[in-house]
């Protein structure tokens, strides 16, 4: 049986699911993406966050219908409940201000290093580990 881990949250804005994350010791709201390809954080927060640009460019799906190029942060400790992992890229995208509860996305570059659900019921997202396959 593989690990798990359970992390409470909640949903808004219609339906997404929101959860606490956690990049260098803070706790910030993310919102769980699986159509991001990256974790995003919200520009507005660059001045409370520690990260180091990342040097490059990251070129995020349409946003309406033009595709979105953003510069890239390099977070040394980013955590998900107790699921952890080291110098993750984040975009740095502008949100709109009608999103003040948010403060980054989800997005598969974390997710895809799990088998992830949504609980709708409990609002709650569920990480386990992938087992590693005998040869």
């Amino acid at each position: 049986m593989s690990k798990s881990n359970r992390i409470s949250g909640y949903f808004a804005y219609g339906g997404v699911l929101l959860v606490p994350v956690t990049l260098n010791a803070d706790r910030y709201i993310f919102m769980v993406d699986c159509g991001a390809a990256h974790c995003a954080l919200n520009r507005r927060k660059l001045d409370v966050i520690n990260a180091e640009p990342a040097g490059v460019n990251l070129t995020i799906a349409p946003v309406g219908k033009n595709l979105v190029t953003a510069p890239a942060l390099t977070v040394r400790d980013f955590m998900v409940g107790a699921q952890k992992q080291n110098d993750i890229l984040l975009a740095a995208l502008d949100f709109p201000d009608a999103l003040t509860k948010l403060d980054g996305l989800l997005g598969m570059n974390f997710l895809r290093n799990y088998r992830f659900t949504i609980e709708p019921d409990t609002a709650t997202l569920v990480l386990r580990e992938i087992p590693i396959r005998k040869k």
